[in-house]
């Protein structure tokens, strides 16, 4: 049998490439951090994904006090002003105390500009999860084969 931390290690790499790709395909990349972020790591008996600690705000919307509780996010509103050719810090600023006051989690048809992203990390993760039991089982159903005797063996 391959070893769990094998396992978890190949399912961790490919986890990884699905949630980027997940982040591309739904237009929630400007300047690549929160992507490039993205991460795994093996325990004793863990995979555990980690990123950006804010990364859930991509599915879930933030809540103004979500906003005005992180320190840096203006320069990391600004660099996402920048990279979407928005305009200047003035621009920024703008975003930003709208932001402040009214959060962004507001959802139309599941997506939009102001808001989260519906299944943005749950749709992979749930992929992640499908793929990881599959391969604990053929993993266990090799091992059972390998050392399953008959009648006629003996």
């Amino acid at each position: 049998m391959q070893q769990l931390n094998t396992i978890l290690d190949k399912e961790g790499k490919k986890g990884v490439e699905l949630y980027r790709k997940s982040l591309v395909e739904n237009d929630r990349v400007a300047t690549g951090k929160t992507r490039d972020s993205i991460n795994y790591k093996v325990t004793t008996n863990e995979l555990i994904f980690y990123g950006r600690e804010d990364i859930n705000w991509l599915e879930d919307g933030a809540t103004a006090q979500d906003i005005q509780s992180k320190g840096d996010f203006f320069e990391q509103l600004n660099d996402w002003v920048q990279a979407r050719g928005l305009g200047d810090r003035a621009v920024t600023g703008v975003i930003m105390s709208s932001l402040q006051a009214n959060g962004w989690n507001n959802k139309i048809n599941g997506r939009n500009e102001f808001g989260g992203t519906d299944g943005i990390l749950t749709d992979p993760s749930n992929i992640i999860i499908e793929d990881t039991k599959k391969a604990l089982l053929d993993s266990s159903l090799n091992l059972v084969k390998a050392t399953f005797t008959t009648f006629k063996d003996k």
